[in-house]
């Protein structure tokens, strides 16, 4: 088969499935060899899953026999053991992704015996979401670290300073995630608060006055924000936040500007982590350019359904919170001054960049996507050197035990956000497919695939509109079918 890329196999499969192809054996022997050559090497897990997903798209019923199309995913070849980017690409979006929302881990499992392991029985009684909880003490140990132990990444010096948001309805309990992780970690730890709401220049007074009180030493702190649209708002006081934010995750040793009346304002050794919780209508009230443009792809995203059940009174162990808190004084007493990789870390690091992050970059189409991608190895090994500290784990290096469980938690992630951004209407095929349900309910609940087409053709190809209808498929929110009358047709479920 002459096909050299992945982009090109993904390219050939959109062709294929853009199309109605229920019943049709042929395309299914076709996509099947595609499908071999892309994912060969799998285990029966991921081909079974990929696999469920072509045999929707092709309406087959998924039994065996004719027409059936094999189960097969890929895996990278080679001698350490990683979990796939993406686990499967969607043959829609060619867009790679980690677990679909229905078939993702549960986020505990990703969690072996350590420090937040014990965190999260200490907190197994409260109704937040395990992620939750998780994210907020991470995020804020983070914080306490700050400056004090630079991660020694060949291709720049980082910080493992974090942004996290929590995302879920209202009454998922995220404020209160957030809370229990000050309550514990902020006396541990020292970390200091900056203001949870204000304009870029009261934050970077805010920064200058941490200067100060460090002698000079960091302009540092955390913005702890349960109402994560009230900081982000599209207050015109409030239009440079963004842009400023953005440039302090990347911890600057020098940051500048001339402001009206302080033509020579700065600040030094910059560290800002950001603790956020929101739900999906909170995000659509933020600045566009908060959503489209590099601001989101920099924070890990952590979203639930709802709480995890209804618990009126919860109990927590006050010896298991002294044992948390003891262990994590003793962390900041000894932080590293500099934290590099052992061998097999830094082998781990390069195959996972290299060939899986690289793969999922060129097979997407969608920029913010491909934005998320680009700054997902430096979220990893931000969390990675935080995870290892707080479990109290060598001081020098960095271990690939701990790289491995910070990078199972961003391809978890890697759901949130591809649902996120779809939801927020960022992505091109998000658009699509809200633009095709448009037409459909304009016309009373039903249209044929060709009025579609016609009302749409000046925006976008008819592969693409095909490609938008089997997404919705898919997803379980239209059908399609056939009749002499109309041709092919989508209705809304």
């Amino acid at each position: 088969m002459d096909v050299h890329s992945r982009a090109e196999i993904v390219n050939l499969l959109d062709g294929i499935l853009a199309k109605d192809n229920t019943g049709n054996t042929e395309a299914a022997t076709q996509i099947e060899k595609l499908i071999e050559e892309l994912y060969s090497g799998s285990s029966k897990e991921q081909r079974d899953a990929v696999g469920e997903r072509y045999r929707t798209s092709f309406g087959l019923d998924g039994t065996g026999g004719e027409g059936r199309i094999q189960p097969v995913t890929y895996r990278p070849k080679g001698t350490l053991e990683l979990p796939q980017q993406g686990g499967h690409l969607d043959a829609d979006t060619g867009r790679a992704r980690t677990n679909t929302t229905h078939d993702r881990p549960d986020f505990e499992t990703l969690v072996p015996d350590g420090w937040f392991k014990r965190y999260i029985e200490w907190t197994a009684e409260h109704e937040s979401p395990v992620q939750y909880h998780f994210a907020s003490a991470l995020t804020i140990i983070s914080s306490g670290i700050g400056r004090e132990t630079r991660i020694d990444w060949e291709a720049r010096d980082i910080y493992p300073n974090l942004y996290s948001l929590l995302i879920g309805p209202t009454g998922a309990r995220k404020g209160a995630a957030i809370d229990k992780a000050l309550q514990l970690v902020v006396p541990a730890m020292g970390c200091p608060l900056l203001p949870s709401e204000g304009t870029h220049q009261g934050f970077a007074e805010a920064l200058r006055r941490r200067l100060d009180d460090t002698g000079g030493l960091c302009s540092d702190g955390l913005i702890v924000a349960p109402e994560f649209s009230v900081l982000m708002s599209k207050d015109s006081n409030k239009s440079d936040l963004v842009k400023w934010l953005t440039d302090w995750y990347d911890s600057p040793k020098h940051w500048a500007r001339a402001l009206r009346g302080d033509p020579d304002y700065e600040l030094r050794n910059v560290c800002v982590s950001v603790l956020g919780g929101s739900n999906i209508a909170w995000l659509r009230t933020m600045p566009a350019d908060a959503i489209t443009g590099g601001f989101m792809p920099r924070f890990v995203l952590f979203d639930a359904q709802d709480k995890r059940f209804w618990k009126a009174r919860p109990r927590f162990s006050s010896t298991l919170e002294k044992e948390l808190q003891n262990q994590l004084v003793q962390a900041a007493e000894n932080l590293p001054e500099c934290i590099g990789f052992d061998d097999e870390a830094g082998r781990y690091l390069d195959y996972w960049y290299e060939h899986d992050i690289r793969e999922a970059y060129e097979a997407s189409t969608d920029e913010q996507y491909q934005a998320w991608l680009a700054r997902k190895q430096a979220a990893a090994m931000k969390i990675a050197a935080v995870w290892q500290i707080a479990d109290g784990g060598p001081k020098d290096v960095i271990h690939k035990k701990w790289l491995h469980q910070a990078r199972t938690v961003v391809d978890w992630g890697d759901t949130s956000v591809d649902k996120i951004y779809g939801v927020l209407g960022v992505t091109q095929e998000a658009q699509v497919t809200d633009d095709v349900l448009h037409e459909v309910r304009k016309r009373g609940g039903r249209a044929t695939k060709r009025a579609i087409i016609k009302a749409l053709r000046k925006t976008y190809l008819a592969p693409k509109i095909a490609s938008a209808i089997n997404t919705l498929r898919a997803s379980g929110d239209v059908t399609v079918g056939n009749n002499v009358a109309e041709g092919d047709y989508v209705q809304i479920r």
